[in-house]
């Protein structure tokens, strides 16, 4: 599973090579997108052309109040705090 930040070519260009390290080829491997993906013909080329090389692209479901430290602390609210000391 590999998580990138928008949908586009050069976006999926980083997926295709790390995908190639990880070695499975001809198994559907699982690409999430944090940004939301627009229904735009470039998305949509870039979708296909993914489904052909067996990469599945879904949009992922990320909010950044979700995500916490390892301590469980509010990642938002920690980072703030460490740009105030900075």
């Amino acid at each position: 599973m590999i998580f990138i930040d928008r949908l586009s070519f050069t976006s999926y260009l980083s997926a295709q090579k790390l995908l190639q390290q990880d070695g499975k080829h001809g198994i559907v491997q699982n690409v999430h997108v944090l940004d939301p993906i627009n229904n735009t013909l470039s998305s949509w080329l870039i979708k296909l052309w993914m489904q052909l090389f067996s990469i599945k692209v879904n949009e992922a479901d990320f909010v950044l109040g979700r995500m916490s430290t390892k301590n469980g602390k509010n990642l938002f609210q920690e980072a703030l705090k460490q740009s105030d000391n900075i």
